[in-house]
């Protein structure tokens, strides 16, 4: 969806994308501004209104089912990745900073204790 290389950037540095970001990386098909966003909705709801209902649940079925399988395998690897670093020191300066609403400081951190 992303791209190797977009992906790698928004998983290591944590910014927080913008709709206008989203929408360059296709994670946004669209964007919308909030005033503006209800009759937008509604639009797109008459739209699929108009549909088959058996054609769109068997085109979403498809689209679901085509990815199903290498979302499991990556969240499994999410998931053996985060476990490994739950309880590190730089787990908890992160946690510790998020909740204090502080940039976090890396950089007193010895990368040979976690």
């Amino acid at each position: 969806l992303l791209g190797r290389h977009n992906a790698t950037w928004a998983l290591m540095s944590s910014e927080w994308l913008s709709a206008a970001d989203c929408l360059q990386m296709g994670l946004a098909w669209r964007v919308t501004e909030p005033d503006e966003l209800l009759a937008e909705t509604m639009r797109h709801a008459r739209v699929l209104a108009g549909k088959s209902i058996s054609s769109l649940m068997e085109s979403k079925r498809t689209i679901i089912e085509s990815i199903r399988g290498p979302i499991a395998a990556a969240r499994e690897r999410e998931n053996a990745a985060f476990a490994k670093l739950m309880g590190t020191a730089a787990n908890i300066e992160a946690l510790s900073a998020l909740a204090e609403r502080r940039t976090p400081d890396f950089a007193a951190i010895d990368l040979l204790e976690d």
